[in-house]
């Protein structure tokens, strides 16, 4: 779109007067946003003022099946020099998409999700040329892409805590700096019982051991609850 073409875009009771404002603000009202993009009149006006941009909208929603996926990659078309931005949620840097996804565990935030659920991180990081600045953080992204489709809850942890940084977990309100004192906590007698029936919500913790090279720790602990569970069907 030229700079000297001015445009009135209504959504709701709001009104930007480019694409580029609507772009930058698109994150915070998804739903209607999605709504106005896909109707006959807004692609008509768009066609009009900006063919090149239009085509590329058209591509992006043939392509992109997922709302979800289609309303990032579409705002950083209309405003191409935007932060990291989704579902209302901004993050000026990766470590507050990090700190993000501790703090809220274990439970686990659906549209954070998607930056591993649909590919959005790493297309981010291509956008802004973070493929070839950060290349070791890219190449993690990209492998927890794969490893989401086979364990969303661990591959979500181990991004928030390699983003993050911290090396502390926290557990039942206590930190734990080391594997040691969490599994000498953990492992004892009351509390192998509460942390296996609540086996799904533990992938936190076991993202945190295995980003800290304790797979054979994750192993030998999946070996105990299986004895607990099958001891506790007797």
């Amino acid at each position: 779109m030229k700079e000297t073409i001015k445009l009135n875009i209504h959504l709701k009771e709001y009104e930007f007067s480019s694409l580029k404002e609507f772009g930058a603000k698109m994150y915070l009202y998804p739903e209607e946003s999605f709504a106005l993009i896909n109707t006959k009149k807004f692609l008509t006006i768009l066609k009009k003022y900006d063919s090149d941009l239009y085509f590329k909208v058209e591509e992006l929603r043939k392509k992109e099946t997922a709302k979800e996926a289609f309303l990032f990659k579409i705002q950083y078309l209309f405003a191409p020099v935007l932060p990291l931005q989704h579902y209302k949620n901004q993050y000026l840097n990766y470590e507050q998409l990090g700190r993000r996804i501790i703090n809220g565990a274990p439970k686990m935030d659906i549209y954070i999700g998607d930056f591993l659920r649909y590919g959005l991180l790493s297309y981010y990081m291509r956008h802004v040329g973070d493929d070839q600045n950060q290349k070791e953080l890219y190449s993690f992204v990209l492998k927890l892409e794969h490893e989401f489709t086979l364990n969303e809850a661990r591959a979500y942890f181990k991004l928030g805590f390699y983003l993050d940084k911290r090396r502390e977990i926290v557990y039942r309100r206590r930190g734990y700096k080391d594997a040691k004192s969490f599994f000498e906590m953990i492992l004892s007698e009351t509390m192998i019982r509460d942390f296996a029936r609540d086996f799904e919500k533990n992938q936190y913790i076991f993202a945190w051991l295995e980003l800290n090279g304790y797979e054979k720790e994750i192993a030998d602990f999946e070996s105990i609850v299986a004895s607990v569970e099958e001891w506790e069907e007797k």
